[in-house]
């Protein structure tokens, strides 16, 4: 039996079959997704933790007949020794693998793998064959949450943008896109300049050093900026950061040197 490559769009089936010359896998194109989740999935208790499903009525020609896609994945699969689920690397054709392998038995299932490659090249398609993995399903949780999304606002905020304004489409990526924006927007009106001053010298030899403590004499005469960064002191004023300029001496001698700190990095 020849092995078997599943992917979305027949389109690439001429490219990829060219760097295929050689070895004994055929191609099966989906034409995009094989199901959809029923549109009553949500709202029905539990049943949005387990969804139901809507095959597609899509037909494709096999053995010189139109059959139903399902169908025909389901022939090709039971007559194929190994099965690359080699759908696109984004989220979509990961579900589109996934679904794949959902609908076939146990005998088949233990048949496939999930190949992966991000261009059409000899290269990249042969490298995959070599590197399967298995249906990540992280990215299968993901797609699911997308469609919960769209199901909860996306399909709502277009109807109604749809009715105010004319748009076409107000979905997950839109809406939040749009709601950051306004969040700027509100960050930036409300943004009121504050400026601070820290004291720096520079040595002879270039080392320049940063004001990091004062004394207590000189912090009672002085006004501090309301936040400490990097352990930086942060003078409120110009005229508070010369006032301790003007303390400092000309000359300066090595008291001490710290004991280094260690860090442990898990």
């Amino acid at each position: 039996m020849a092995d078997l490559m599943f992917i979305e769009s027949p389109a690439k089936m001429k490219s990829i079959s060219r760097y295929l010359a050689g070895t004994d896998i055929e191609l099966f194109a989906t034409y995009g997704h094989i199901r959809e989740i029923k549109k009553s999935w949500f709202g029905r208790g539990e049943g949005m933790f387990n969804p139901q499903w809507d095959d597609s009525k899509r037909k494709v020609e096999l053995d010189n007949k139109k059959v139903p896609i399902i169908e025909a994945i389901k022939k090709k699969a039971s007559k194929a020794s190994k099965i690359y689920l080699a759908t696109d690397p984004d989220r979509e054709g990961e579900a589109i693998s996934w679904h794949i392998y959902s609908i076939l038995n146990g005998e088949d299932k233990r048949k496939c793998s999930r190949a992966v490659f991000n261009e059409i090249t000899e290269k990249a398609i042969k490298a995959s064959l070599q590197n399967t993995r298995e249906i990540d399903q992280a990215i299968i949780n993901s797609y699911l949450a997308r469609v919960l999304l769209d199901r909860l606002i996306g399909y709502k905020l277009s109807d109604y943008t749809r009715k105010k304004v004319g748009g076409a489409s107000a979905g997950r990526v839109q809406s939040i896109a749009l709601k950051f924006l306004v969040d700027r927007e509100d960050e930036i009106k409300s943004f009121k300049k504050e400026s601070w001053f820290v004291l720096k010298v520079e040595l002879k030899n270039g080392l320049t050093l940063s004001t990091i403590q004062l004394n207590p004499e000189i912090l009672s005469q002085v006004k501090l900026f309301k936040e400490q960064k990097r352990g930086i002191v942060w003078f409120q004023t110009k005229e508070d950061a010369e006032k301790l300029a003007k303390t400092l001496e000309l000359n300066y001698r090595l008291v001490k040197i710290g004991e280094a700190r260690q860090e442990t990095i898990n």
